[in-house]
């Protein structure tokens, strides 16, 4: 079984783990049918920025991964089963066809309310990270009707493996 920072075989820890923070509003209005899309522009993954610190490159990083997210609420305390499905996207400012799936979350967690926690996908996201800024994309699928307006933020992190 692989673990969630490292490849099938030998363990490797990363250089780094990152934490990016990104708030945005998730309005009362959403119906349960359809599949709600909210574009998260221009997030500053602070690559380099984490690199220079270990005195590293981008020639020296050998993948990137996602380790962990979640959805909470900024101001008020929301019971988050109201969502059946969220999926968030790393999206290429340079070619906005390239994405790919960093986390997913299939169903709520009933057993902790108050924010919803995704999982990785073990995806490497070097090539999109590399660019510096990049934009998201959350797709979210309700199960019930959105409790009102909702001051949510996303956080994630994500694992830097460097060759060194």
């Amino acid at each position: 079984m692989c673990t969630a920072l490292s490849s099938c075989g030998d363990s490797v820890d990363p250089l780094v783990i990152v934490t990016i923070e990104r708030d945005f509003e998730i309005p009362g209005n959403l119906n349960t049918i359809e599949t709600h899309f909210f574009e998260l522009k221009n997030i500053n993954v602070r690559l380099d920025e984490n690199l220079d610190v270990f005195n590293r490159t981008q020639d020296d990083v050998v993948s990137i991964s996602p380790a962990d997210a979640t959805l909470r609420s900024v101001f008020n305390n929301v019971d988050w089963t109201f969502i059946q499905r969220i999926e968030v996207y790393a999206v290429s400012r340079l070619d906005g066809s390239k994405k790919f799936r960093m986390f997913q979350s299939n169903e709520p967690d009933f057993g902790n309310r108050d924010q919803a926690t995704l999982f990785n996908t073990f995806i490497d996201v070097k090539e999109v990270f590399s660019e510096g800024l990049i934009d998201l994309e959350v797709r979210i699928k309700t199960r019930a009707f959105v409790p009102g307006n909702i001051n949510a933020r996303l956080t994630f992190s994500y694992g830097i493996f460097d060759q060194v």
